[in-house]
Formats: structure tokens, sequence, C-alpha cells
């Protein structure tokens, strides 16, 4: 978690205590989607809402109401 500029200085810091770019590029950050939210709770739904698009691969994270595709697939 944290900003750009803080995942960057943690990768400095992991690069520099021997770990490889494959093992670097396995940590998720900055994460989130962007949602604009302010509080604590919104960069919690910001951050799961991440986590679920990652998990199944696929989702284009654009608002349902913008689009006629299909909501569920299954």
């Amino acid at each position: 978690m944290g900003s750009r500029r803080t995942h960057g200085l943690r990768v400095d810091r992991l690069k520099d205590e021997g770990w490889t770019d494959e093992e670097v590029g396995a940590i998720h950050g900055p994460i989130g989607l962007d949602l604009k939210g302010e509080s604590p709770a919104e960069t919690a739904v910001a951050i799961l809402a991440e986590i679920i698009q990652v998990r199944y691969g696929a989702g284009s994270a654009v608002s349902l109401r913008g689009t006629d595709a299909a909501i569920h697939t299954s």
C-alpha cells in the first residue's frame, strides 16, 4: 500500500537487499482502482475492487451504466 513514491522507495530498498526483478514484480502496488475516494473506507473499497478484478483476470472496471454488455457471463 502507499503512494507511487512509497512503492518506488520500497522497490529500491528490496532490490538493494537482493530481491530479483521477478520477486519485486510480484508486489502489486500501488494498489486500488481510481475511484476518487477520500475516506479510509473508500480506499478499502478501491483496493478490494482491484483485488476482485485481478483475481478473475478480466473485467474492464468500466461503469456498468455505460455499457450494453452482459453483466454476468455464466
